[in-house]
């Protein structure tokens, strides 16, 4: 069984078991997005793992394996000539050899499974030993510098991935957790100065950079989410390493390390917030774009205008974080392994939103994005139906208490139909699979935006219809309907 066909698999056993990715994450005490690496072929599960996949599903372990194996046998014992039927008297043997032989191919398949993927979620236990010793935790990408300031990518599952991370493992043999202390100032200086190799984690901010020029006393330092510290004073094989690297990047397209910051010159007024964009706090919205055509749709619907020509070769080496705000003044800081906004408020007369873009090289890891707000903005921002949406928890619990009727799954759904137009996110999910649970929640301010009476103030919980659209790569967003009114109380989201 593939990756992909693995992957299939598991999103079928979800879906039938009506489980969003969250839910079977929960389930299995992991991430969201570990589930949607292995829906996607990306990674697969260590043997502990899959057993544990059978019990939530109620499936045997030999459903989530290679179905095949005793298909080929019994396929090959038939096509046995007729001149070996004097070998009948042995059938208990063979029987046996073949359950053998089917035993020890599924203890490899599921050892392979174990070995190729061990360590893939890395978490801050196992970092300690992500560089020494025979089991490397595996970064999800190699970053190499060289001296002329190009940097190369290598992403897990590559050969040359492989060699890099090979030669390394034999070439740094020691560890310490009571090394130097680095400041920022200190680890920039590196990133800016010298050739270096770093490993580079999406799911953790602790990264490591193995200096490759300058590097005396400081040969492997480990980041921090504020300087780092040096772990390895020095490694072995130096010239191979640099020799074998520039020999694998020979055939290599170089990125430059580079941004800059754009702000559309149209301020916004009464704008519905796409439910893709994540909600910073009540008046800061994100989301980052990779492509043209998700571009040219958020331009249109905020209206973007910039001096500056985006086009398909912009996303050749660029990608674009948008941040919608209000209040609010952005400053950003970007590093190889991470972004970092900060965001103080201006308190002033304006209440419009601003669109700030930065467009940063794909070298930069933009899947770990830091956002800090240093002052609050005391501006609310409030867009909501009222005929949709719960905006008064009083005026609805009134409400809610007195009635006695009941609405039905499907005029739920067509409520949430309404909060999904509302939300500007139908383009997004027009085509998603949908479905609807009975769910009992508290109310929570997904669309209310931090209103004046906080719905999430509330711990009180409302029976409701909970409306699942979820995309073909197993991202949901969940619109919570309550039964007796057809209101939305709320939403969420889930996914990568």
């Amino acid at each position: 069984m593939t990756n992909e066909e693995f992957g299939k698999l598991i999103k079928n056993l979800r879906q039938i078991n009506k489980m969003t990715q969250k839910e079977l994450g929960e389930k299995l005490h992991i991430t969201d997005k570990a589930i949607s690496k292995w829906e996607r072929g990306i990674s697969l599960p260590d043997l502990e793992m899959i057993n544990s996949i059978a019990e939530v599903f109620k499936v045997p372990v030999s459903t989530l394996i290679d179905n095949d194996i005793n298909n080929n046998v019994q396929t090959k014992e038939k096509e046995t000539p007729s001149k070996h039927s004097a070998l009948k008297n042995n059938d208990t043997l063979i029987a046996i050899i073949c359950g053998i032989f089917i035993i020890v191919i599924i203890l490899i398949i599921l050892f392979g499974i174990n070995i190729n993927n061990k360590n893939a979620e890395v978490t801050s236990e196992d970092l300690a030993e992500v560089i020494v010793g025979t089991d490397i935790a595996n970064p999800d990408r190699i970053i190499y510098k060289d001296s002329n300031n190009n940097y190369y990518e290598f992403l897990n599952g590559t050969e040359k991935y492989s060699n890099i991370k090979g030669l390394l493992q034999k070439s740094i043999t020691s560890y310490t957790d009571s090394g130097e202390y680095l400041t920022d100032e200190e680890i920039d200086e590196i990133h800016n100065n010298t050739s270096f190799i770093e490993f580079d984690y999406n799911t953790i901010s602790k990264n490591y950079i193995i200096q490759l020029s300058d590097n005396s006393n400081r040969a492997v330092i480990r980041l921090a989410d504020s300087g780092g510290k040096v772990c390895t004073k020095e490694i072995s094989n130096l010239d191979k390493i640099k020799s074998t690297l520039t020999s694998l990047t020979s055939d290599e397209t170089p990125y430059k390390l580079d941004y800059y910051e754009l702000t559309s010159e149209n301020f916004l007024d009464n704008i519905k917030i796409n439910s893709s964009l994540k909600e910073i706090s009540q008046n800061i919205y994100q989301v980052k774009i990779d492509n043209l055509e998700s571009y040219e749709e958020y331009a249109k619907l905020y209206d973007i205008k910039i001096n500056q020509n985006i086009d398909n070769e912009t996303f050749n080496n660029y990608d674009i974080i948008l941040t919608l705000a209000i209040d609010y003044d952005i400053s950003v800081k970007v590093n190889l392994g991470n972004i970092r906004y900060t965001y103080n408020a201006l308190n002033s007369e304006n209440r419009e939103f601003i669109a700030h873009l930065l467009i940063v090289s794909k070298i930069v890891n933009t899947d770990c994005i830091y956002n800090t707000i240093s002052t609050e903005s005391n501006y609310i921002y409030e867009n909501l139906d009222p005929e949709i949406f719960v905006t008064n928890l009083d005026n609805f619990f009134k409400k809610y208490d007195l009635a006695s009727s009941q609405i039905s799954e499907d005029q739920a759904f067509i409520v949430s139909q309404r909060a999904l137009t509302y939300a500007s996110a139908s383009l997004l999910y027009d085509s998603a699979t949908t479905f609807i649970k009975e769910e009992s929640v508290p109310p929570n301010d997904y669309f209310s935006k931090n209103l004046a009476k906080g719905l999430e103030n509330n711990s009180r919980t409302i029976d409701v219809y909970a409306v699942y659209y979820e995309d073909e790569y197993g991202n949901g967003l969940i619109i919570y309907v309550d039964k007796k009114l057809g209101m939305v109380i709320g939403g969420d989201e889930y996914g990568i």
